[in-house]
């Protein structure tokens, strides 16, 4: 979402000359940083062991937030021992910056890993953020 092209309108590659820029972005408990407040095991998958700093700016998601970025649909749970709500409210914070719209869902229950189809809470109804996600998503005319 913050690392795409505009694409290339004189490429003789078709595909070359799209936008590689997404419409929207869904983000669930994201790890958005690679520094201070990153998820260390993705850290180390993405980058390996010991990544130069100028790779760890890079991909720093919430540093590159532009007025292109696409809109975003944020979701974390407080607390989530695996991944840092900081992730997700530093990433709204660059995207208000910017003038990016944005919706955010910050919960106080739940922890990590709470997918579309959990029942942790009540076996008979999801999770309060897949009904919100689905209304953000009609009102970006993605869903009937």
């Amino acid at each position: 979402m913050t690392h795409f092209d505009a694409g290339s309108p004189d490429a003789t590659d078709p595909i070359e000359r799209q936008s590689s820029r997404p419409d929207l972005g869904v983000l669930v408990y994201p790890v958005i940083t690679m520094g201070a407040k990153t998820h260390r095991g993705s850290r180390e998958n993405l980058l390996g062991k010991n990544p130069p700093p100028e790779l760890v700016e890079l991909l720093s998601n919430e540093l590159h937030v532009t007025k292109d970025t696409p809109p975003c649909f944020l979701f974390h749970n407080f607390p989530d021992n695996v991944v840092s709500v900081d992730n997700t409210l530093d990433f709204a914070a660059a995207l208000s910056r910017a003038g990016v719209p944005f919706d955010l869902h910050i919960y106080d229950k739940g922890g990590h890993g709470i997918g579309l189809g959990s029942t942790k809470y009540d076996p008979a109804k999801f999770h309060p953020w897949v009904k919100e996600c689905e209304r953000w998503l009609k009102e970006q005319g993605f869903a009937k």
